[in-house]
């Protein structure tokens, strides 16, 4: 999961998905591809993470699923430019070292 340190959005996000590939289908993974969604403009599949992102137990991941959702809403509301994407330029969660 390095791409998304290095800031290779693209890498980061088939990193993700190769991690779902292979059996590691936590929140934590869900809301880094959230993030890599956002910060690449998709927004609708960055909610979609985001919701999946709502089961994780900690609630730093569960607030910031719900922070970001709600950008995302009041943006698709706005029909404006989200700034800066905010909350998904905090960095990303640690979880997909374990497989559950």
């Amino acid at each position: 999961m390095n791409n998304f340190k290095l800031n290779t959005i693209e890498e980061a996000l088939e990193d993700f998905g190769k991690a779902l590939e292979d059996g590691y289908d936590t929140p934590e993974v869900h809301f880094n591809m959230g993030i890599c969604l956002v910060q690449l403009g998709d927004y609708a599949k960055g909610r979609d993470e985001m919701e999946k992102a709502l089961e994780s137990e900690d609630p730093e991941i569960q607030e910031s699923a719900r922070e970001l959702i709600d950008q995302i809403n009041e943006y698709e509301k706005a029909g404006g430019a989200m700034t800066a994407t905010a909350a998904a330029q905090d960095g990303t969660q640690e979880g997909t070292q374990e497989k559950t």
